[in-house]
């Protein structure tokens, strides 16, 4: 699948559609590690691009675009992905 445009992604994120805001893409693998009760340790990255967009490690589940709704330019986007990815 080829990257949406910056326009859609943008949208998809405003209208709070959980994406990944490097591609546009709605399908992501779920990675759980299968650690024992109580703990939570699951990992979800995007099908196409393999961004890590959101999980869960003994905390609330989160996915990326939860940080990016107030985003107004790719360049917002771009910086919270880089800052993820260290």
């Amino acid at each position: 699948m080829k990257k949406k445009s910056n326009r859609v992604i943008l949208n998809r994120i405003k209208k709070g559609h959980t994406c990944c805001p490097a591609c546009g893409c709605y399908n992501i693998n779920v990675y759980n590690h299968g650690v024992g009760y109580p703990e939570i340790w699951v990992e979800w990255y995007c099908r196409n691009c393999g961004l890590l967009v959101g999980g869960a490690d003994n905390s609330p589940y989160w996915h990326i675009t939860d940080n990016l709704k107030g985003a107004r330019s790719m360049k917002e986007i771009k910086q919270v992905i880089n800052n993820i990815q260290l």
